[in-house]
């Protein structure tokens, strides 16, 4: 009778029962267990009575050891009470000297296991705070770390990886999904992907990335399981630098690299600017995008020569990199191996057919430290796109060269310019009367080709302040004597130049939009120097105020800006009537480019019109300085007349007084 009523205050939770019970001296039931084999702190843990536990585990008359007798489902008293996340009755039980924190219940769970599985974070946090309890594998060979990933406790699953770190200094410090990915948990991970807050990019102990760990070791599925998280980042950087593209590849599993390289944008570059040739060559052999760009429309190819890896550069060009790729600001590879002087890697990049454009024979003289005059620019194009650039004497660019398919020879003077046509039979093609745009064209007897050679009188910048003239300038190319098919677009063979420009122009009106643009430059640069003469007259106006006879200076700069813009208008003529001539010679229509680029030249008009109303504009004020200058004179006068006056008739009265 007497067991079983304090297994019925026990489960009642009858404090009042259960204390005249103990309070008894003979009784002695206090560990009995019932028909079940539970024991009364079993069932008060189960029931969740913390006051009768506590009563029961201060009685000097309670077993110790019965705090861990087992009952139903091979349970003991910690094991019901986490079963139900009685959180105060676990604090008394953990409190016991002799309680075990790692039985198993019948289905193979120990306490943390359980606490794990059924979501009970503080409970788990009680737990973890015993220094006994394990962490091993329990049910089913599952640890509580993969039971919590499992059942989708995340916040529970990183406080045991928390608790793992602290237990074992040396241990590897891992993050939940570097964990998870290290033991091929795609369930864990899948979990993290849809459940998880914290970033799925941050290192482990190690310095490595989740993705990373999986590419490293080929987990095909595990990375693209990865993949699927969209805030995976495919170009987040270990703590030595390396990629997870860069890991694969370094483990040569090319399937991952392949699958990798899609949303891959740093590691190429990453190993070209590192110098790494061997990775380089490994992963162009992935048939990865090699042309790919980074942030600042840098390619690989850019990124090797700014590098000066001339041996990655030759591997990349030879896998078929885009050799004129233009970066974020318009420079292609050649551009910036001739900003940087790379004699080597202009040549090669020029084998390679390199786009040129843009260059200028400045830019040759800087690569080749050749500034001489007396040295021409002479560059060749021979089969397959191969191009040369040299400087020799002009006698050697005269020589025929059949193999040449197409040339550019660029000279400093006029003279040594007519001297290409004379070898045509033409002389003397830019006439001194007057400041056209002058043309010809002539069937030579070499290769049945027909040259065209064009000539114009540039303004030289200090023109205005007639401290310098008209300079003369000249283009000249041959072209094939047909035009089936052919129409603007028909290459050129030979140029012939006077031009900054250091490189092959495409057809013949091309080579003549670069004169136009050359021409245009120059006439800015008059309007330049003349706006400052201008300047320069206004400030002596306001010092002289009138007295200086500067009305005469503004009408020479009126008369010559009146000559200049007669000039430039007619040169604009001249420049529409060849384009539309050149055009019917060619079989086609006028070249919208080029009359885009005459537009743009013929707008120094109306710089030259805003000049000529300055000039307006100081002569009306030198015409007012003069007025005023005669006004004061007048006044003066006056003045002194009447002055005269006063004294005279004082003189006369003084004499008849």
């Amino acid at each position: 009778m007497a067991i079983r009523g304090i297994h019925n205050a026990a489960r009642n939770g009858d404090e009042s029962a259960l204390s005249q019970l103990l309070q008894d001296p003979t009784f002695d039931k206090i560990n009995a267990k019932d028909e079940k084999d539970c024991t009364p702190l079993w069932i008060a843990c189960r029931e969740g009575h913390t006051a009768v536990v506590r009563s029961l585990l201060n009685h000097a008359m309670f077993d110790v050891s019965m705090v861990n007798t087992v009952c139903e489902s091979k349970h003991t008293p910690l094991l019901v009470a986490v079963c139900f996340g009685r959180d105060e009755i676990i604090k008394l039980l953990l409190a016991q000297s002799g309680v075990e924190l790692n039985t198993r219940d019948i289905n193979g769970h120990t306490p943390l296991t359980l606490a794990a599985l059924k979501g009970f974070e503080s409970t788990v946090d009680l737990l973890l705070d015993m220094k006994d309890v394990h962490f091993g594998p329990g049910a089913h060979g599952r640890t509580p770390l993969s039971t919590a990933l499992n059942a989708g406790q995340l916040n529970i699953a990183s406080k045991l990886l928390n608790a793992q770190k602290r237990r074992d200094p040396t241990a590897t410090n891992q993050t939940l999904l570097s964990w998870a990915v290290e033991n091929n948990e795609r369930d864990a991970v899948r979990q993290i992907n849809h459940l998880y807050t914290i970033s799925p990019n941050l290192q482990d102990g190690d310095g490595d990335t989740p993705l990373s760990k999986a590419a490293e070791r080929g987990n095909m599925s595990m990375v693209q399981l990865l993949l699927q998280n969209s805030a995976i980042d495919v170009n987040s950087k270990n703590k030595d630098g390396s990629t997870p593209m860069s890991r694969a590849a370094l483990n040569q599993h090319k399937n991952v690299v392949q699958l990798l390289a899609g949303k891959d944008k740093i590691t190429l570059h990453s190993l070209v600017r590192a110098g790494n040739l061997q990775l380089t060559e490994y992963l162009l052999g992935c048939d990865i995008n090699l042309n790919i760009r980074d942030i600042y429309g840098l390619t690989a190819l850019h990124i090797a020569i700014v590098s000066r890896h001339l041996q990655i550069t030759t591997v990349l060009l030879s896998r078929g990199a885009d050799v004129d790729a233009e970066d974020g600001t318009g420079r292609t590879p050649l551009m910036l191996a001739v900003q940087h002087t790379f004699r080597d890697f202009v040549e090669l990049l020029l084998s390679k057919s390199a786009c040129m454009k843009g260059l200028q024979i400045k830019d040759w003289q800087r690569i080749y430290d050749c500034y001489s005059p007396e040295r021409t620019l002479y560059i060749s194009e021979r089969a397959g796109g191969v191009v040369e650039v040299q400087f020799v004497d002009m006698e050697s660019t005269l020589q025929y060269e059949p193999d040449v398919l197409r040339s550019l020879r660029q000279v400093f003077s006029f003279t040594a310019w007519s001297r290409y046509l004379t070898r045509y039979g033409l002389r003397h093609i830019l006439q001194r009367s007057n400041r056209h745009v002058y043309s010809v064209k002539a069937l030579t007897e070499l290769d049945n080709l027909v040259l065209v050679a064009v000539a114009v009188w540039v303004p030289h910048p200090d023109l205005f302040r007639q401290k310098s003239g008209w300079d003369e300038c000249g283009i000249a190319w041959t072209t094939h004597n047909n035009i089936e098919g052919g129409g603007f677009a028909q290459k050129t063979k030979d140029h012939f130049s006077m031009l900054p420009d250091g490189w092959i122009p495409e057809n013949g009106i091309e080579f003549f939009q670069q004169l136009i643009v050359h021409l245009t430059a120059r006439w800015s640069d008059l309007c330049n120097s003349a706006e400052e003469h201008l300047s320069e007259r206004r400030i002596k106006q306001l010092q002289e105020k009138g007295r200086s006879d500067i009305v005469n200076d503004l009408a020479e700069d009126a008369k010559n800006l009146a000559e200049l813009r007669r000039c430039l208008r007619t040169q604009v003529y001249d420049a529409n009537m060849f384009v539309k001539t050149y055009g019917y010679s060619q079989g086609a229509d006028m070249s919208p480019q080029a009359l885009i680029t005459i537009e743009g030249f013929a707008k120094i008009d109306n710089i030259l019109q805003e000049l000529d109303q300055t000039i307006r504009d100081l002569l009306q004020l030198e015409f007012a300085w003069v007025s005023i200058n005669e006004a004061h004179k007048s006044t003066s006068l006056a003045t002194s007349m009447k002055r005269l006056s006063w004294i005279t008739v004082r003189d006369l009265l003084v004499h008849w007084g």
